[in-house]
């Protein structure tokens, strides 16, 4: 879906192999301090995605340290994080959380496209609910719990509006684009799941990326294999989180 190339004289490399995937850790020799923490959490979220989602679709993933003001952006087989999070001891929690948000993204973007700019939502929300289960299985319930608290409080920078999760880009303003689709998106699907139940919704989205897998997914198409898979009429639930 894109393309990006990741180059410097500097890079030193971590490497560890998870089953047939190659995990490899790009970081700059002055942050070597940070290579085995990053590879640890990268090859974690590896574990938890193929576990919880579906199988991997390369023999390789590249974490790329690099000068970018985002904390990380998602690439096909290759994800980079920010080199400020390696300097900043005090961002060490959203240094983690942002790398297995953008290894979730080997799923939801990578392999279940969608439209980023009109349902962006689809692949950012998606990533923060497998962000979720990595937390969970990294640090248990607390770890887990504690994850929804601080996209709870990313909701709060606005109030906790109810403004839906599934607006195009361009209509959020200042800070309603983080704290609604990153902060109240992965809220609503909990909420999903606590509806439908929680292995129905582990095979919800098993059978989704499937499903969907190398094409374009829509809303209406995520709502409408939700209720197939669950048996359950879903319009109220997306209703007051999705749609406008």
């Amino acid at each position: 879906r894109d393309f990006n190339i990741a180059a410097s004289a500097d890079y030193r490399t971590a490497t560890r192999q998870v089953g047939d995937v190659t995990v490899n850790h790009y970081y700059l020799a002055a942050d070597a301090a940070q290579g085995q923490a990053v590879l640890d959490w990268t090859v974690a979220a590896l574990r938890t995605c193929e576990s919880a989602h579906g199988a991997y679709p390369y023999r390789e993933l590249d974490v790329v340290e690099t000068a970018t003001s985002a904390g990380g952006i998602e690439y096909p087989g290759m994800v980079v994080v920010a080199s400020w999070l390696y300097r900043d001891a005090d961002q060490r929690n959203f240094f983690e959380s942002a790398t297995a948000h953008e290894v979730s993204h080997q799923w939801w973007y990578n392999v279940v496209g969608n439209d980023q700019l009109n349902a962006p939502w689809l692949d950012e929300a998606l990533a923060q609910y497998s962000t979720y289960l990595y937390y969970l299985d990294a640090y248990g319930r607390s770890g887990g719990k504690g994850f929804l608290a601080a996209m709870e409080a990313r909701w709060a920078r606005v109030d906790h509006a109810k403004k839906p999760i599934g607006l195009p880009v361009g209509e959020y303003v200042n800070r309603e684009y983080g704290a609604i689709v990153y902060g109240r998106g992965p809220l609503f699907l909990v909420a999903l799941r606590d509806q439908i139940g929680a292995e129905v919704m582990a095979e919800f989205l098993r059978q989704y990326y499937r499903d969907y897998a190398w094409g374009i997914a829509t809303p209406e198409e995520f709502q409408s294999l939700a209720e197939a898979v669950s048996g359950q009429d879903l319009d109220a639930l997306f209703e007051e989180w999705v749609y406008p």
